[in-house]
């Protein structure tokens, strides 16, 4: 877990689906399985956490719904609606309605709270709530979006040559370059070999 002077992502006070339930964000270490949901294929699944970015202290979004989750978001936090569109978190309002897997989910009451933002790393780019909700682990706007999923792609071509904690320092070092070359995804090549991580063909 690694400090970083950044602030969107989400609250450390929410709580996900761990694998012994309802866990808090803040309680989570990398290596730990937590649900996560595949928006191309449907399918729900006990996902790693390969890497942590810990944000500062900023305000967040505490945003509550019908379902009765509770999670907090920082204000550029990408939301994923119900349609599979992309809000951002200050753009909510109550009664939009949210992506679930399970009961639908209808944004009920939006107050503001401080909380320090964390970016779980998993593959499929999304972390279940207790009750359903799916969140996005992304900010910003969909062109982002699609950029980290493209890493959360290369990430999984490298998961079964590397330990967890090796392809959780790739991934800091890798994401730490990628950000100076303002995520340029022409520049993914260079930075690997920069870093003489061996580019793995799927």
């Amino acid at each position: 877990v690694n400090n970083h002077k950044s602030n969107n992502c989400i609250g450390s006070q929410t709580n996900l689906f761990g694998l012994s339930g309802k866990t808090r964000l803040s309680d989570l270490k990398i290596g730990d399985k937590i649900l996560t949901y595949n928006r191309y294929t449907g399918e729900l699944s006990m996902s790693t956490i390969y890497w942590i970015r810990v944000h500062e202290p900023t305000i967040h979004y505490k945003i509550e719904t019908s379902s009765e989750d509770s999670f907090n978001l920082s204000p550029h936090h990408l939301v994923i609606l119900e349609s599979n569109d992309y809000k951002e978190t200050c753009q909510i309002k109550v009664g939009d309605r949210l992506l679930s897997s399970g009961n639908e989910s209808i944004v009920t009451k939006i107050s503001m709270v401080e909380d320090t933002a964390m970016s779980p790393i998993v593959l499929d780019g999304t972390v279940v709530t207790p009750n359903s909700t799916i969140l996005s682990c992304w900010s910003h706007d969909k062109d982002n979006a699609d950029k980290m999923d493209s890493l959360m792609e290369l990430i999984a071509s490298y998961k079964n040559n590397y330990s967890i904690i090796q392809l959780s320092n790739i991934i800091e070092s890798f994401y730490e370059s990628f950000l100076e070359n303002d995520k340029d995804t022409k520049m993914i090549p260079t930075i690997l070999s920069q870093l003489n991580i061996p580019i793995v063909c799927k």
